[in-house]
């Protein structure tokens, strides 16, 4: 089972559930995990980016046969919002260094803070 919520100051921004089993076709189909076996998810909420940092992102995400990556955005209000990023891959490594890498890349843009790694990956 596979749920999340997020909610800002009480109003729900983003909902999400579902089932996926070991045997499901939708873990093979392309339309679901295409048959690769890690995902993946970041979360960035705070100030919105433009257009082109937008663009930006969506165009340095992998889309291969072992590791692809999507962008969901979306706004609340006039200066905040979403950034949903998804990943698959065959390796649980490739996977992580993407999240990483993004990771890194978006904190100082959205939340305006340094990208310092955090401790708790080093465990």
């Amino acid at each position: 089972l596979l749920t999340s919520t997020l909610s800002v100051d009480g109003t729900p921004l983003w909902l999400e559930a579902g089932e996926l089993a070991a045997h499901d076709a939708l873990r093979h189909a392309q339309i679901g995990l295409a048959g690769l076996p890690v995902l993946g998810t970041l979360w960035a909420y705070g100030r919105v980016m433009g257009t082109a940092q937008d663009e930006c992102v969506t165009q340095s995400l992998p889309w291969t046969d072992t590791l692809r990556a999507g962008l969901t955005h979306l706004r609340h209000g006039e200066e905040d919002g979403l950034m949903l990023v998804r990943v698959l891959g065959v390796h649980a490594q490739d996977v992580r260094q993407l999240l990483v890498e993004l990771w890194s890349r978006l904190r100082p843009t959205v939340l305006g803070t340094p990208a310092v790694p955090l401790r708790l990956w080093n465990t």
